[in-house]
């Protein structure tokens, strides 16, 4: 039916308005061709949400995600920066409200070298719902571009030996083998899908170091007052402090204040920092990292023309 629509709108140059509570309507619609009616709870009127996804139009009227987006990201702070983020946004109706709903930004055990191997196993499989988030550090100096490939670049060894300059490690692909010593023809395909996905499905964040972009001596100021005993001690602290290297100052920040450095203290400290950097919005790594959950957001859901699928 969907496209049948879309084909006699084309043919006949016709804009078609319809109603509907089915997700299968709407999916892979552009944002702007979809509006949502919901309810106001503080007028008790009716208004129109603009330029929504199917995800975020159904999820709005009481449909449930069964397949969220994963949003994977290197370690817990980056975590909370882009969860954070997506708060703001949302706060300043900059991103739907329903958004967040779509989407779980998860870490786990590895930190990237895991992260660039997991790329093998998600590139292969078409349902997989995933994007990654580096930290600043693993932005690659070249970009692999597969439909520039002369014949001779676009060989097994030489293109591999390439991918692994670019991501910065051994990528090891699993093939059938033989007494050849193994199908190239796989090979090569499996390279290809790991080119595309970082290429399309890997993100990266404006620094290298987040702990350095967050840290503000005034802030640590305001925490460490009421602990120590006098203001030379103070300057002294923070002095010591500023000459820590980025991660290091949270961690000896959490001592300071709670006699320990335990991976809690530390976060809660970092989160604390970091809703202070957004909420002042004055640096232009700010924009750069809403650029990067908006780009998110065109994709989201999309697997090779598959949506993720919502029930009611």
């Amino acid at each position: 039916m969907l496209r049948y629509l879309l084909d006699q709108s084309l043919q006949k140059q016709l804009q078609i308005v319809f109603t509907t509570h089915a997700p299968t309507m709407i999916e892979g619609l552009p944002l702007g061709a979809v509006k949502v009616f919901a309810l106001d709870p503080a007028t008790e009127k009716f208004i129109v949400h603009q330029d929504r996804s199917a995800e975020e139009a159904f999820l709005s009227i009481g449909h449930r995600v069964t397949n969220k987006l994963a949003i994977r990201v290197e370690d817990r702070l980056a975590k909370a920066l882009i969860e954070e983020a997506m708060k703001k946004m949302c706060a300043d109706e900059r991103l739907p409200h329903e958004f967040p709903a779509l989407v779980d930004v998860v870490f786990y055990p590895g930190g990237v070298g895991s992260m660039k191997n997991d790329i093998i196993r998600y590139s292969r499989e078409a349902d997989i719902n995933v994007r990654q988030i580096f930290d600043g550090s693993e932005r690659p100096k070249e970009t692999i571009e597969l439909q520039k490939l002369t014949t001779e670049e676009n060989q097994p060894s030489s293109l591999k030996q390439r991918l692994e300059q670019v991501v910065g490690q051994k990528i090891t692909f699993a093939i059938d083998g033989g007494k050849g010593g193994g199908r190239a023809d796989q090979e090569l395909a499996a390279i290809h899908s790991y080119i595309r996905f970082w290429n399309e499905r890997c993100f990266f964040l404006p620094f290298d170091v987040p702990e350095e972009v967050l840290w503000d001596r005034d802030l640590a100021k305001a925490q460490l007052e009421p602990v120590l005993s006098s203001p030379a001690e103070l300057e002294l602290e923070l002095d010591r402090l500023d000459g820590c290297v980025g991660k290091v100052r949270f961690q000896e920040l959490a001592k300071t204040l709670y006699n320990e450095n335990a991976s809690a203290q530390i976060l809660a400290i970092q989160t604390y920092f970091l809703k202070a950097w957004l909420n002042r919005g004055e640096a232009a790594e700010i924009k750069q990292v809403e650029e990067i959950i908006l780009k998110i957001r065109e994709l989201v859901g999309f697997i090779n023309g598959k949506s993720c699928s919502v029930e009611s």
